[in-house]
């Protein structure tokens, strides 16, 4: 997910006394179950919640068109509309270019031939699209649907000829009417390749915000009364941070052509996530939300409503393309998966691993891989430090303190400090 899940149950306890018995349980089944569902009924919750501080806010209110947009808003100093939330993502251009999709598969069909983990590089060719309003990025190769048997037909059998021949590194290319690529498989452990960047649009009305845009119009805020706006969050999509090049299309250019074509839409809001690298020591990605707006006059203080509506989001813990799959994973993610030592003789750590290794859920192995310590009997390898429970009780001291250390709501987990005593004769020799 983009916000951390402490943030977005703050988020639904403050829309609770606000949306409908039913609509709320819709929002939550959403939430609870890792489906493509999951990352738009966030984006509706953080948006409904900051929306709900700054003026009066009605959930779903039928309008005379039959339809229920998400948002019925009205404020002392912006003029009353109606909008409908959405959410954009790459999903549909993804499948019509499959190449996440065969690189998992070449990479999961490869470990029958006795091959390790990596060491994989798709190089896929491309051939434009030509459309009646342009050219759009196509990269060669099958549809989404026949891309495993594709693989097994005719990538393996000649992989499996190079191996059987004490070819190394296995090299296959392909140019014809089926696919275009290059495959080469080397010593790992890593994977990569290139492609084309198929989801940077090329033709203004040919894209998934273009789309999204034009159901929201047709459909939810057809025919309203007053002024209506589409809300754009994002769920991954070249189409929302684009600019302008020498065959691509700018997101400016798909909104105002589409405003041109639907003068009942009074505005669009766009909620993207930015990421800046900060420099120094270390380098660490800051993440924040960017917001651009589309208006017509017809909406005073808009702009500003905007703007207030940005600062009442939370600080996003992802990025747009990492939160869209971690909202596909079940369970609640992963707890904070480091350690340090504090001064004197504790340490501080994190609670879910120490719970999960109790419960049984988690064997001394994985908490160890995870914290990248080894066992007392393991030889030093210059990288691991020794597991410090176990240091501990081999030199007989048990903990005498154990403190909480709460994180804040953009952390997933919470830190225990524990302090272990002098050696205690109940667990070591007598001195």
């Amino acid at each position: 997910m983009i916000f951390s899940r402490r943030a977005i149950q703050r988020l639904l306890n403050e829309l609770k006394p606000i949306l409908r018995r039913r609509a709320y349980a819709d929002l939550m089944r959403k939430l609870n179950y890792p489906t493509e569902a999951r990352l738009p009924a966030m984006w509706e919750v953080a948006v409904l919640a900051a929306l709900s501080r700054l003026g009066t806010l009605e959930h779903e209110q039928k309008q005379a068109n039959g339809k229920r947009p998400d948002i019925s808003f009205r404020a002392p100093h912006c003029t009353s509309f109606v909008a409908d939330i959405t959410t954009v993502s790459d999903r549909g251009v993804d499948q019509r270019n499959p190449y996440g999709a065969m690189a998992a598969i070449i990479e999961r069909e490869k470990a029958a031939l006795g091959l390790g983990v990596g060491g994989v590089r798709l190089e896929v060719f491309e051939k434009p699209e030509v459309m009646r309003e342009g050219k759009r990025r196509k990269l060669r190769l099958p549809p989404h649907d026949q891309i495993e048997d594709y693989v097994r037909r005719t990538i393996i059998p000649v992989l499996e000829a190079q191996q059987s021949s004490g070819q190394w590194p296995l090299v296959h290319v392909v140019d014809d009417d089926e696919a275009g690529f290059r495959l080469t498989i080397s010593d790992g452990p890593y994977s990569g390749g290139s492609f084309g960047a198929y989801n940077i649009p090329t033709i203004a009305t040919q894209n998934p915000l273009f789309y999204k845009l034009e159901e929201k119009a047709s459909d939810q805020l057809s025919a309203v009364a007053g002024p209506a706006g589409i809300i754009v969050c994002d769920g991954d999509c070249g189409s929302l941070t684009s600019e302008r090049g020498h065959s691509n299309v700018s997101t400016d250019d798909i909104v105002r052509t589409f405003l041109r074509k639907h003068h009942h839409i009074a505005f669009v809001l766009l909620l993207t996530v930015k990421s800046e690298w900060q420099s120094g020591l270390s380098r660490k990605e800051v993440l924040s939300i960017k917001h651009m707006l589309w208006h017509r006059d017809t909406i005073a203080g808009l702009p500003q409503l905007a703007d207030e509506l940005v600062k009442g989001l939370p600080v996003p813990v992802n990025s747009a393309a990492n939160g869209s799959l971690r909202a596909l994973e079940p369970g609640y993610g992963r707890g904070r998966g480091d350690y340090s030592m504090a001064p004197g003789r504790s340490i501080r750590i994190g609670a879910r691993h120490l719970l999960e290794v109790l419960a049984g859920r988690r064997t001394v192995e994985d908490f160890n891989r995870n914290f990248h310590f080894r066992g007392l009997d393991e030889p030093q390898d210059g990288r691991r430090f020794v597991n410090p429970f176990e240091q501990a009780l081999a030199e007989g001291k048990l903990p005498v303190r154990i403190e909480v250390k709460p994180i804040d709501e953009n952390g997933n987990d919470t830190f225990l400090e524990i302090e272990f005593g002098h050696p205690d004769p109940a667990v070591s020799p007598f001195r």
